[in-house]
């Protein structure tokens, strides 16, 4: 298996995902105080890696 990242059917302007970057914007969550048991909820069932709470 080879290192290196397949880009097969990526052209030169595609998405960063596509041209080996990580899209963090993918991963993150905010939720309010009062939505704080459903960031808890999408954290623990995969829905969302990273809740983020903003009060």
């Amino acid at each position: 298996m080879s290192a290196t990242l397949a880009t097969s059917g990526c052209e030169t302007r595609c998405s960063p995902t596509c041209q080996g970057r990580f899209s963090f914007d993918e991963l993150v969550q905010t939720y309010s105080l009062d939505e704080i048991n459903t960031a808890f909820a999408d954290s623990e069932s995969g829905r969302v890696v990273k809740p983020v709470v903003v009060f």
